[in-house]
């Protein structure tokens, strides 16, 4: 939920929190992938941090689970990978 304190972060700042390069999520923003972004203007962007926290959330893989393998993000053009056991391959799964 965005309060009126939720910050605003640049790119910079944005990859910086998710540790990745800001031509990632650049790379993101134009396949439609990775975590929701604020466009202000034809080339202001910025992120919210809640939606930066929600996004990290999103991810979490509790022990036990196989992990999802996933280039990017959830939109459309994300291929989903699962892990198939012990010593197997990372196999596509079905569309």
């Amino acid at each position: 939920m965005t309060t009126t304190t939720d910050r605003l972060l640049t790119t910079d700042e944005a990859a910086e929190y998710l540790r990745l390069s800001p031509r990632t999520l650049i790379k993101w923003r134009r396949t439609g992938t990775g975590p929701r972004y604020v466009a202000s203007g034809s080339k202001l962007v910025c992120y919210r941090e809640s939606d930066l926290a929600a996004y990290v959330a999103s991810r979490i893989v509790e022990p036990g689970e196989p992990p999802t393998i996933n280039r990017g993000g959830f939109g459309p053009r994300s291929r989903s990978k699962r892990w198939s056991g012990a010593g197997a391959a990372v196999t596509e799964q079905p569309r």
